[in-house]
Order: C-alpha cells, then structure tokens, then sequence
C-alpha cells in the first residue's frame, strides 16, 4: 500500500489521531495491520502508533517492547475497532 492511501486511511479511521507521518490509536480502540500478501498476511495486533517514513512504516505495539519496521508496500490491510468492555458483555454462551 502506498504511503498516501496509508495516511488517507489512518486520517479517516474512528479512534486515531495525528497526521503527517505519527498516528496514534485510542486507549478504547484496538488496530490490527495486516503485513504481506492477502492469504499470507502476519498481523501485529494492539498497535498504540504508527509512523509513516519514506518507504516504510514503523508500528509501535501496546504489549511489545521496541517497534516493527516494515517496508510500507508490504501492508495489505488495517482493520480498527473499538476494544470490547467487560460491562458490553453478557454471561453465557
């Protein structure tokens, strides 16, 4: 995905913030990119920012220690949602 459909799409997303090239994703939301090609994509889930550089994208994550560098055409997909509370859920099945 080139750099400006990226920051098109991060610009547009509910639950993140920035602009330029440093985004940031909400306490109450989760995002998920999706790296490689579809059907063979990793994820990095709990993504907290993202930082568009010239042909990359760096992607901090909440529970991992240091950052994913990635070469920026090599995003398939982000998916953000917001994070599920524990008082939205219901007992049962």
């Amino acid at each position: 995905m080139d750099a400006s459909t990226l920051a098109q799409i991060l610009e547009a997303a509910d639950g993140v913030t920035g602009g330029e090239s440093r985004y940031e994703v909400a306490d109450d939301h989760r995002a998920t990119f999706y790296l490689g090609r579809p059907g063979q994509a990793m994820e990095a889930r709990e993504v907290l920012a993202i930082e568009l550089g010239e042909g990359f994208v760096a992607i901090t994550r909440r529970d991992e220690e240091g950052t994913l560098y990635a070469p920026g055409e090599s995003v398939a997909a982000l998916s953000v949602r917001r994070a599920k509370t524990e008082e939205g859920r219901r007992t049962g099945f």
